[in-house]
């Protein structure tokens, strides 16, 4: 009887086993498990699980196109300083080379036009010909500059199509970048910079810039003026605008004083300066009280 009833408990454990894993494999396939799959033959194999992502992202992924590769840059920051160049003296062009491809590239594809000044590449520069630029990146192309007239000059940066016509037999000429400013005569009584339109910010420094050779003097005083209010000045009888900004705790209320006429000052933009649109600068004799020589238009601080 013993024998007989193992037995039956025998015979029911395998029926529940069978069972148990016939309802597993029933859901597995219900599911679409990707544990498991049907061969051609109707056989159950086994199939690798992805690591990461669904199945719909796996089959999404081999829709996508293959890589192509994209090779390309553009010229960023052009600029000039000073904003105004004086006549036989050398200016600073300069702006960065960036890859915005997604293969490295060397840095060139490009030429630089002038506009009749004469250049050499100054150590500052970055970018080398023989070294790739990665995706993203960029180096810095930096020129010394030199014209021999006044007047006002374009410099572009344009694509290199080494020749290329288009179908009236015209050169193919795409500019990347292009700036312009003004030359002076130095042998003229004139501000050079700021001369109206340039943005300064705060705690940079910046070289004001004017021609020396007409103001009598071998000292001068810098004077900083704010406002939109022009008047003319009653000795000279030249406009002057704004009204002068205090820098100096005590008279006289000036950038700079008593310093050497040059043609040049650097002064580092005081922090505390408030933000205006409105600035210009002015040159003041000394000597000679009256005289004041001041920008042509406003300049901004930011």
């Amino acid at each position: 009887m013993k024998q007989k009833l193992k037995g039956s408990v025998a015979v029911i454990g395998i029926i529940i086993i069978v069972a148990i894993t016939a309802g597993v494999l029933g859901w597995l396939f219900a599911k679409k498990s990707p544990l498991w799959q049907k061969n051609a033959s109707g056989k159950i194999e086994s199939v690798e699980v992805p690591k990461t992502g669904t199945t719909n992202q796996i089959v999404e992924k081999a829709k996508e196109e293959p890589f192509v590769e994209k090779k390309s840059f553009e010229i960023k920051n052009l600029k000039i300083n000073p904003t105004t160049l004086s006549m036989k003296k050398p200016a600073e062009l300069s702006f960065d080379f960036f890859n915005n491809g997604n293969v490295g590239i060397y840095p060139g594809s490009y030429i630089v036009d002038l506009n009749g000044g004469k250049s050499s590449q100054s150590k500052k520069t970055t970018c080398d010909g023989t070294k790739i630029i990665s995706p993203g990146a960029s180096c810095r192309v930096v020129y010394s500059l030199v014209y021999a007239t006044y007047g006002t000059f374009t410099v572009s940066v344009e694509l290199n199509t080494a020749g290329q016509k288009d179908a009236n037999g015209n050169l193919i000429k795409t500019i990347l970048a292009q700036i312009t400013f003004k030359v002076v005569d130095p042998a003229k009584m004139t501000m050079i910079s700021p001369n109206g339109g340039e943005i300064w910010n705060k705690g940079e420094v910046h070289t004001i810039a004017w021609s020396s050779a007409k103001i009598n003097s071998k000292k001068i005083d810098l004077i900083l003026y704010k406002g939109n209010e022009c008047g003319l000045n009653s000795a000279t009888k030249k406009e002057i605008c704004g009204k002068v900004y205090d820098l100096s705790p005590t008279p006289p209320t000036a950038l700079a004083v008593d310093i050497p006429n040059n043609g040049q000052y650097d002064w580092a933009v005081p922090g505390d300066l408030p933000a205006g649109d409105d600035y210009r600068m002015a040159i003041q004799n000394p000597n000679y009280l009256p005289f004041t020589l001041q920008s042509d238009g406003p300049f901004s601080i930011k």
